[in-house]
């Protein structure tokens, strides 16, 4: 026909369809479990009979599993069915990077963990990581059954993230643009992903934190960075250039002077002041949470410093994003509860009433998890992106 070009014949334009159609049915199952075609007709705007034939595909694809109800019949004595995704058609697996450790986990494809997570420290040298992460991958995969599945693997981080080019850049560890992703696709053999720790977090907050059930939500994540990532009906608000979000260089004035976020408040920075001041060597941020729990004053001092940052940012944010909720996620998890209500108390009393009194706030209970947990959220996303299911 004159002027029709392949991209816009019926025959091509029905396939973009029923695919649209099979990944809103799939999506549905994969967040409300197993349900009947009723029950997905009250999710999805497809018939009965539409449903019906989507759901017969999905079943040869292996992408959805019939289950018959015992004692339910649905006409002429045959079993009344029930459909749920198949979790068993692959594995994901997440690995958090950080100063102090590794951390991975595999995952089944509704994200569910199928072994216990392994920690490691392989300290700050890209080559042993990737080297180390193989050996476990491998023995995790074999433990849980999964060794022959499909896997696809994320990798949480903190610093600055090329996405596009798999490479990593963090000061704190030395690492200037380290090709991460394709030394790990290299020794692992699968599928490799790079994610910044705050949109992991940011994720996880949304997913199963915090900010379930959010339209609008602002996730504080603490690590060696400081982030603030709005998530805006589950959605992880990149920005422009992929950055939205990292505010732990903006400059802030407190009763120690000025200086960024994170020189004031990090968690690498905050256990740097410790020793400087104790006179001591913790290792960790979260040792200094540890001793001012325990009534250590140096520690004391530099958690009521960083409740003074954080609810300077907060009111920024609070102003800036308009949030129905400000979640504090990472290793705020690990405040000291008395820390946690001051700052509570000084964000009530920073922001402006208008604009706080429809933020509520939060402290998540997944703490420096959301990291991993985030990881998983995205390679299920990769997952999803590249199934063969889904090919024309």
């Amino acid at each position: 026909m004159p002027g029709t070009t392949p991209s816009t014949t019926p025959s091509r334009r029905n396939s973009d369809l029923r695919r649209s159609n099979s990944r809103e049915i799939v999506d549905v199952l994969r967040r409300h479990g197993r349900l009947s075609r009723a029950d997905l007709g009250e999710f999805t705007t497809l018939s009965s009979q539409g449903l019906a034939v989507i759901l017969n595909e999905l079943a040869e694809k292996d992408v959805v599993v019939e289950v018959a109800v015992r004692g339910g019949t649905r006409g002429r004595g045959r079993p009344a069915l029930l459909y749920e995704f198949n979790a068993e058609r692959f594995c994901v697996a997440s690995l958090y990077i950080g100063l102090r450790y590794c951390e991975l986990s595999v995952c089944d494809g509704l994200g569910r963990q199928v072994t216990d997570n392994v920690e490691f420290e392989p300290g700050w040298d890209a080559t042993r990581i990737a080297d180390e992460t193989a050996d476990h991958l491998e023995r995790l995969r074999r433990v849980a059954g999964v060794e022959d599945l499909p896997c696809n693997l994320s990798v949480v981080t903190h610093g600055w993230v090329d996405a596009a080019l798999g490479e990593v850049t963090i000061p704190d560890m030395s690492w200037d643009a380290v090709p991460i992703a394709a030394m790990l696709e290299d020794r692992c053999g699968v599928d490799v992903i790079i994610i910044e720790a705050s949109r992991a977090a940011a994720a996880a907050e949304s997913q199963e934190g915090a900010a379930v059930g959010c339209d609008r939500a602002t996730v504080f994540n603490l690590g060696p960075v400081a982030t603030a990532a709005l998530v805006v009906d589950g959605e992880v608000d990149e920005g422009a250039s992929g950055r939205a979000g990292m505010i732990g260089r903006c400059e802030v004035a407190t009763s120690q002077g000025i200086g960024t976020i994170e020189q004031l408040a990090g968690s690498f920075a905050s256990k740097q002041r410790y020793n400087e001041l104790a006179g001591d060597d913790v290792e960790w941020a979260t040792e200094v949470y540890q001793r001012a729990r325990a009534g250590d004053p140096v520690a004391v001092a530099i958690v009521d410093l960083q409740v003074e940052v954080f609810a300077f940012a907060a009111t920024w944010v609070i102003a800036i994003d308009d949030p129905d909720r400000l979640v504090f996620t990472g290793a705020i998890g690990d405040f000291p509860e008395r820390h946690r209500a001051n700052l509570h108390a000084a964000i009530v009393a920073g922001a402006d009433p208008r604009a706080r009194d429809r933020t509520s706030v939060h402290f998540s209970s997944l703490g420096r998890q959301a990291w991993i947990r985030g990881g998983v959220h995205f390679a299920l996303i990769r997952q999803r992106a590249i199934d063969p299911a889904w090919a024309p």
